[in-house]
């Protein structure tokens, strides 16, 4: 279903929508693509897997650096859009969202973008001191790309220096950690859901209510060690471990088992969420050409968000 409203000013010469070429009976849908999965699955009789100067979509995982050639009539469509950055760097993401003329969305958590905000983080860390709050746990993460390589957790003063300064992983954001995530069977669980644009002007997006699934950590949360990845993080695979994987109605199920305040509320749940992806397709749609070919479905791209669920006031 679509997520929750999120359209900027219509254009004011409106442009037809752009979609892959007409195709006539019979005709089946030219695709090119250099992702080994992507092909292997389309081998029905719908598809055709063909060179790229004669596709009607091209579905690539490599980075398209020139979106010039996209933008001419009668291009195929592609799955990517120049400006997506904006959600696939964890800095920039948060800088626009923080930045932006909307009110602060309550579930951006503060940020520091290393090392260019220490100063800004420090300053928050002697405010903390001086009012003798209890010290703030952050977990670092480099901009993008990651796969949770330089992934770090921590409270030290020390440490974060020390982040702030290590080059081998490259800038990072120093995001305030979550301290109590909704756990499932103790552990900490993520949810990993999908998002679909179709086009961005108008914006245009869909996120499946049931197809999404959740990543279950592998040691319990309570009690675990700032270092202990295998309580604070659920990705596994890149280390070569099992991942615990769920299913959308077997994660609903134990959410609302475990916590009375989501029981018989997760339609609240999904809307509440579908509000966050529709800012984060706004803030797509922001940046986009208006009334390109792109922006009206030159551009189709798919993306992955991962969501914490935190215990908080408003529940």
């Amino acid at each position: 279903q679509p997520p929750g409203p999120a359209a900027p000013a219509a254009p004011s010469a409106p442009s037809a929508p752009v979609a892959p070429s007409a195709l006539a009976p019979g005709r089946r849908l030219r695709v090119h693509t250099d992702l080994p999965q992507l092909a292997a699955s389309l081998c029905g009789r719908r598809f055709e897997l063909v060179p790229r100067p004669d596709a009607d979509v091209v579905w690539c995982g490599e980075h398209v650096r020139d979106f010039a050639p996209y933008e001419e009539e009668g291009a195929p469509c592609v799955n990517q859009l120049p400006q997506e950055s904006c959600l696939t760097s964890k800095d920039l993401l948060h800088a626009l969202l923080d930045a932006g003329p909307a009110p602060p969305s309550p579930w951006l958590p503060e940020a520091y973008s290393l090392p260019q905000q220490l100063p800004e983080l420090l300053q928050d860390l002697q405010r903390r001191a001086a009012a003798a709050a209890p010290p703030a746990r952050y977990i670092l993460k480099p901009w993008s790309s990651s796969r949770c390589r330089g992934h770090t957790v921590t409270a030290a003063l020390a440490t974060l220096l020390g982040c702030a300064a290590n080059a081998p992983h490259g800038p990072r954001l120093a995001c305030r950690y979550v301290d109590r995530p909704l756990l499932v069977g103790g552990r900490k669980a993520v949810l990993r859901l999908h998002l679909a644009v179709a086009s961005l002007s108008p914006p245009v997006a869909y996120a499946s209510a049931s197809g999404w699934y959740m990543r279950v950590s592998r040691a319990p949360f309570a009690g675990a060690s700032d270092s202990d990845a295998e309580a604070h993080l659920t990705r596994g695979r890149y280390a070569g471990a099992d991942e615990a994987v769920l299913p959308a109605a077997e994660a609903v199920r134990l959410l609302e088992e475990e916590h009375a305040s989501l029981r018989g509320r997760w339609g609240e749940v999904w809307r509440r969420i579908s509000g966050v992806l529709g800012r984060l397709v706004a803030l797509l749609a922001s940046r986009a050409a208006e009334g390109s070919r792109l922006a009206r479905g030159g551009g189709r791209a798919a993306y992955g968000v991962d969501l914490l669920l935190a215990e908080g006031p408003g529940w």
